[in-house]
């Protein structure tokens, strides 16, 4: 899945994947990551890749423990 090949590595972002479901050309992807910037840097990873970077659908709130949950639609143009 190209999804792996584009995620940072692991010195530059600390993730949390709670949930990841494909279902046909949609992808599911939920967690927490340390910072807000974390989550901007995998959503512009995964921008990156041909089949994703038009729809690309992110929400995200903090948690009490000050990381950020986030919650990632993509709908993949080449599944």
């Amino acid at each position: 899945l190209e999804l792996n090949t584009h995620l940072p590595p692991k010195d530059k972002i600390t993730l949390d994947i709670s949930k990841l479901s494909i279902d046909g050309g949609k992808i599911e992807v939920e967690g927490t990551a340390k910072t807000p910037d974390e989550v901007d840097t995998l959503v512009a990873e995964l921008k990156k890749v041909d089949c994703f970077h038009r729809d690309v659908t992110l929400s995200s709130e903090e948690t009490v423990d000050d990381r950020k949950r986030f919650h990632l639609t993509i709908n993949a143009q080449c599944m």
